[in-house]
């Protein structure tokens, strides 16, 4: 499995590409084509930890090649095994307060807690089968609205995705 990350300009060009190769770069994580598996339960799930780290090593890479973040105006992202990744009630503060001299897994899941679950469980559709060249990487924000965990608005989404591009800015 692999997360890749791409940077186009306005006519869609594309100007940067920076990959993750996740059984080669996360290999610490014990995984298989990217996940662990749990058999008896049939359970396919990704380690929080891990997917985070991988965001660090794709942004690191767009970095070496000279992307110029301050010039960037939006993110997205999207994966064919779909895993959810709620935040904890934490979050906004972690967030808010994000610094460009550490990196996202140090900041977000080594010295805080940011997410509400150590692992997430990833859906794969029926017929698809894990493919070592298929993306696994998709991070959906979500907001504890009471005792029930709901997604949030799109609008949340990018308010995050905003402030993790500010604090590389810094």
């Amino acid at each position: 499995m692999h997360g890749t990350a791409i940077a186009v300009d306005s006519t869609l060009k594309l100007i940067h590409e920076a990959k993750v190769d996740f059984d080669a770069d996360l290999s610490k994580y014990g995984i298989e084509k990217g996940v662990l598996t749990n058999p008896t339960e049939g359970e396919i799930f990704s380690p929080v930890a891990m997917l985070v780290e991988a965001v660090d090593i794709v942004l690191e890479r767009l970095k070496e090649q000279g992307l110029a973040f301050d010039k960037v105006v939006g993110i997205s992202g999207a994966g064919m095994q779909h895993g959810t990744v709620f935040w904890s009630l934490d979050a906004e503060a972690v967030l808010g307060s994000l610094n460009s001299g550490k990196t996202l897994l140090e900041q977000l899941v080594v010295s805080s807690e940011a997410f509400r679950y150590q692992t997430t469980k990833i859906t794969v559709p029926h017929r698809a089968e894990l493919k070592a060249n298929e993306p696994v990487l998709s991070l959906t924000h979500s907001a504890r609205i009471g005792k029930t965990i709901a997604p949030s608005h799109s609008v949340n989404n990018l308010r995050v995705k905003l402030e993790v591009l500010k604090s590389l800015q810094r």
